[in-house]
């Protein structure tokens, strides 16, 4: 179970350091003349950004999902052993 911990542990810290990202990302976005045509290379940019670690920020839940699912089936099979 402690490699599993240690997992859970590992995707939470990912996760909230993605999620500051793109709080950082989405703070950006909010800034209207970002949408100004002269802006448009840095809109692209940012809206790709947001994208991509969204994409991360679903597989690692994924992953904390499967992991803690793990957890709490091997705790299931402890305690009817």
């Amino acid at each position: 179970i402690a490699p599993l911990k240690k997992q859970v542990t590992q995707c939470e810290s990912s996760m909230d350091k993605l999620n500051t990202t793109l709080a950082g990302i989405e703070d950006a976005l909010s800034d209207t003349s970002l949408y100004e045509d002269g802006n448009k290379a840095k809109l692209m940019s940012l809206l790709e950004q947001q994208s991509e670690i969204k994409q991360q920020l679903e597989e690692l839940e994924m992953d904390w999902l499967d992991a803690q699912e793990q957890i709490e089936q091997a705790r299931v099979a402890y305690e009817q052993s």
